[in-house]
């Protein structure tokens, strides 16, 4: 049986890997979640029922770190989401995000990306 083997002439990756630090990537990571959630309040706002539109304007979102929180202040917003005993949900959060799914996957990539310097 041969004998294989081979040589490794230029690791490109290792060289970014030691260039990055955590505080980099957390740095890119909260700069593409933030882009993120930015769409994802659109299509919320766009998803939205609107009657007054105090229910539209109270949808935020927020990155802390590596987290990103999207929801409604407004009182009733839940009841407008899930919908009560009463009343069929008008969902608006729940579609919003998945829309933003895959936006959501490629801003993790690409802030690993640039938190390397590739």
């Amino acid at each position: 049986m041969p004998k294989q083997s081979f040589q490794l002439i230029s690791d490109t990756l290792s060289k970014h890997l030691q260039q990055c630090t955590s505080e980099r990537l957390l740095y890119e990571v909260g700069q593409e979640l933030d882009v993120v959630g930015a769409n994802i309040v659109d299509v919320a706002k766009e998803l939205a029922p609107y009657r007054t539109g105090f229910l539209r304007d109270s949808i935020y979102h927020r990155v802390d770190g590596t987290t990103l929180e999207v929801g409604a202040t407004a009182d009733y917003a839940s009841y407008q989401e899930f919908g009560t005993h009463k009343m069929a949900p008008h969902s608006f959060l729940i579609p919003a995000l998945d829309a933003n799914l895959q936006n959501f996957v490629d801003a993790v990539r690409v802030a690993l990306l640039n938190a390397l310097g590739v």
